[in-house]
């Protein structure tokens, strides 16, 4: 059996200062559950939206997919350079992305509880004596907004420091 872990005490990978419990993608989920979807919403766009071009997430290419689809929408060339996108394409791109993503994981959690055969394993590393997520920010955010305490157990692996440290702050996973 695997050792019980406290969302409480993971921190995400890309804002190591920030733990899960009281993060923006928490208090986004945490405000929809709570029963206020345009402030959930709106919180999780607005974080989409500042941390796109942000140096520690230059390997996350999720919201660059949605902002890619917007561009072709709009006839616009496609733009490589994450520091110089348009923020209303952006935000346009989070919109989406919340629709079609984020809005329907958090709704198959809540509604079916969290099952790791239908996703993958929630990646975490351990360095420093604290622990990171790598992979699974969006559903750790989600089960600590809805009450969860621990991480399902079976359903994550934990890797030993960073590939490294002062670049990408991705696990070998």
């Amino acid at each position: 059996m695997k050792r019980k872990i406290e969302i409480g005490k993971i921190y995400y990978s890309t804002e190591r200062y920030m733990p899960v419990i009281g993060g923006r993608l928490y208090e986004g989920y945490k405000a929809i559950h709570r029963g206020d979807f345009e402030a959930g919403k709106k919180i999780l766009i607005d974080f989409l939206v500042a941390v796109y071009a942000s140096p520690n997430r230059r390997h996350e290419m999720t919201t660059k997919l949605y902002v890619d689809r917007v561009r072709v929408k709009m006839k616009l060339p496609f733009n490589k350079d994450k520091e110089n996108e348009i923020i209303e394409i952006v935000r346009m791109a989070g919109a989406i992305q919340f629709r079609e993503l984020m809005y329907p994981l958090y709704l198959s959690i809540v509604n079916n509880g969290y099952r790791k055969t239908h996703v993958s394993m929630i990646e975490l590393a351990e360095h420093d004596g604290k622990l990171f997520v790598m992979d699974g920010k969006h559903r750790l955010s989600i089960l600590g907004a809805i009450g969860e305490k621990y991480v399902p157990e079976n359903s994550y692996i934990i890797e030993r420091g960073f590939q490294n440290e002062n670049a990408d702050i991705r696990a070998v996973c």
